[in-house]
């Protein structure tokens, strides 16, 4: 079976900087997430972009701790707030 990434429909792309969320998009430009896993798991950072909508969102986040970016998939992050 071959999974098929999709990138954010213009109408996504649109939406993500003005801050509108939906049930699958549930996260917006510098909205403040933690890491749930792995080895920087309870790092802080701010979400920069939306990289992939389908088949999971996947979004660049941008470490507090300054050590750069990283591209991970909505499981792999929790919201602290809005």
């Amino acid at each position: 079976m071959k999974i098929v990434f999709v990138a954010p429909s213009r109408q996504e792309s649109d939406a993500f900087p003005e801050g509108k969320r939906s049930v699958d998009l549930p996260l917006a430009y510098n909205d403040v997430v933690a890491i749930k896993e792995g080895d920087r798991k309870g790092q802080r950072g701010w979400i920069v972009s939306l990289v992939e909508s389908e088949p999971e969102p996947r979004y660049t986040v941008e470490l507090c701790s300054g050590e750069g970016d990283l591209f991970l998939r909505l499981s792999e992050i929790e919201l602290l707030k809005e």
